[in-house]
């Protein structure tokens, strides 16, 4: 048995990981859910990512550019919205559009906060800083948005009666939308909220353990991850809200007239 020294771990180790992928193949078949092939794929796919970006970053962490930084954001937020617009079950006219601005304005405010109000950064476009927070910005920012719109979507098609009845009354699109608004974005921060409520508790974040792992004092790491989950707590709120309402712009015209054919353009997947 070695003295553990975080920069020891190998591709060996890494491929000796994989073992507990196979536990989970083995639950999965004796389950007999159909997770086998996405599984496996997700399992490489992410090996070949991770490692990609780790060398990626070796590059990208002596970019001494501002411009050079916005334009692998901006690389980054097309592709995060290309995957959100394929993760939609309703096909959403201009959804990949409406993603590219929530994302956009997302990644600005709240970097603008982090990195300009609450670390004073001079100057701000420090690589070694900038990416990991700007990816995690994007990526917290993904996932909520996309749960969001889903379920948004979901609620328009049920509720249709309920919206147009409002319409009929006299309330604005968002108005008649502002109830269903409300439901989706709820369901959407209810992860992060479950997070700040069971963090230090029940669990340990990843975050805060590859810190740690990394040699970083245990007190200076939690520290930064109480400024993360701050801030994806933050990131989920706003890109979900911006999602939102222009979703409901395009479910509801601007006659204030419900569209109803949008319901019924369901993706096969």
């Amino acid at each position: 048995m070695n003295t553990f020294d975080p920069s020891t771990i190998s591709f060996g180790d890494l491929f000796l990981s994989l073992l507990l992928i196979v536990l989970v193949l083995a639950i999965v078949g004796f389950l007999k859910l159909p997770l086998i092939k996405p599984l496996l794929m997700g399992t490489v796919r992410s090996f070949l990512q991770l490692i990609l970006l780790g060398y990626a970053l070796q590059y990208l962490f002596a970019l001494n550019s501002a411009w050079q930084i916005a334009l692998l954001f901006l690389l980054m937020i097309f592709y995060a919205s290309w995957e959100g617009k394929r993760r939609q079950k309703i096909a959403i006219p201009g959804y990949w559009r409406l993603q590219v601005l929530t994302l956009s304005i997302s990644l600005g405010l709240i970097m603008a906060t982090v990195l300009l109000i609450i670390l004073d950064l001079e100057p701000w476009f420090n690589p070694v800083l900038v990416i990991p927070v700007g990816g995690m910005i994007i990526g917290q920012a993904l996932n909520g948005s996309s749960v969001m719109s889903n379920n948004l979507a979901n609620y328009f098609q049920k509720q249709q009666l309920e919206v147009e009845t409002l319409l009929s009354l006299g309330a604005s699109r968002y108005q008649a939308a502002l109830p269903l608004i409300r439901e989706a974005v709820r369901t959407a921060m209810i992860p992060n909220i479950n997070a700040l409520n069971t963090v230090g508790l029940i669990s340990i974040p990843g975050v805060l353990v590859g810190a740690v792992l990394g040699g970083v004092d245990p007190l200076t790491a939690i520290k930064y991850q109480i400024l993360v989950m701050y801030f994806w707590t933050a990131t989920t709120t706003l890109s979900c809200a911006i999602l939102a309402f222009l979703i409901s712009g395009v479910f509801i015209n601007h006659h204030h007239q419900l569209q109803r054919n949008l319901f019924y353009k369901l993706r096969s997947s």
